[in-house]
């Protein structure tokens, strides 16, 4: 009577089992040879998207800061007046030439709390503006209009695009008071020159409690 032999049935499986593993192992690696570059893409990209973001958010921080001090004055700041005798609005909203319109905007408040705003030509001048110039969003400390020169990059990186620098002041009746409140909202859109899909969107709308003309 003839007897399985135990051993040639178990080589048997252990060839199968390799065979199946090496075909199996061929698809996994075919598979991760084709998904490493998209996986390998999309880690640069949101690598590239947090350090964007984290870079504005300081930037962005300051310039708000900035905005929401428009119209403060220690006094009544009466070295503003035009020469009609109207008073002057501490807010303007402009462009430079060829840029987007409303992309400019000039402010003034006492940053010392001496009762005044110190003019555009003063050393310790109160006014404050800043604006979009081919792609890139400038600032300057004494400036009376959009087209002068002497601007400076707001942000520092060369790798920063600006496509949009937006303002808009407006008003609303306060329900209870009896008074005008008023806001200024803003819109940047920025992206990395060398990868435009890693962009960046900031809105927001400030309160100009300093405010009390436009």
């Amino acid at each position: 009577m003839l007897k399985r032999s135990g051993i040639s049935f178990s080589s048997g499986m252990m060839l199968m089992e390799y065979l199946f593993a090496i075909a199996i192992s061929g698809v996994l690696f075919l598979c991760i040879s084709r998904a490493y570059p998209q996986i390998m893409n999309t880690l640069i990209y949101s690598y590239q998207q947090y350090q964007l973001d984290i870079f504005l958010r300081e930037r962005l921080l300051v310039l708000e800061a900035q905005l929401r001090r428009t119209g403060y004055c220690y006094d009544s700041c009466v070295n503003t007046l035009k020469p009609n005798g109207l008073a002057e609005s501490s807010l303007k909203i402009g462009q430079y030439p060829l840029q987007e319109k409303n992309s400019c905007v000039i402010f003034a408040y006492d940053i010392n709390s001496n009762g005044k705003w110190e003019l555009p030509s003063s050393k310790e001048s109160d006014y404050f503006g800043y604006r979009l110039k081919n792609g890139q969003l400038e600032q300057r400390r004494g400036v009376k209009d959009c087209a002068s020169s002497g601007w400076q990059r707001f942000f520092e990186s060369n790798e920063i695009e600006v496509t949009e620098f937006t303002l808009r002041s407006y008003t609303k009746p306060h329900l209870m008071k009896g008074m005008s409140l008023f806001y200024l909202s803003i819109s940047l859109k920025f992206h990395l020159k060398q990868n435009h899909k890693v962009k960046s969107h900031y809105q927001n709308i400030i309160r100009l409690r300093n405010v009390t003309l436009l």
